[in-house]
């Protein structure tokens, strides 16, 4: 699971993807290790489950 960037999704000097898209981004990467398909739209309940997850986990590391 990949949050939701407003950065630039791509870095043409390195020609590197950044990863920030404006939208929640999930792949599988058992079938797709270049990560060329998003699957997010297809498993709301998935994105649901990591988000809270997620938020769980920087809410602990904000402890710190």
């Amino acid at each position: 699971y990949i949050v939701p960037g407003t950065g630039a999704p791509f870095n043409t000097l390195t020609n590197t993807e950044l990863g920030n898209l404006n939208q929640d981004q999930l792949y599988d990467l058992s079938k797709d290790i270049g990560e060329r398909v998003n699957v997010a739209t297809n498993h709301p309940d998935i994105i649901e489950k990591l988000k809270i997850r997620l938020g769980k986990i920087k809410l602990r590391e904000s402890k710190f």
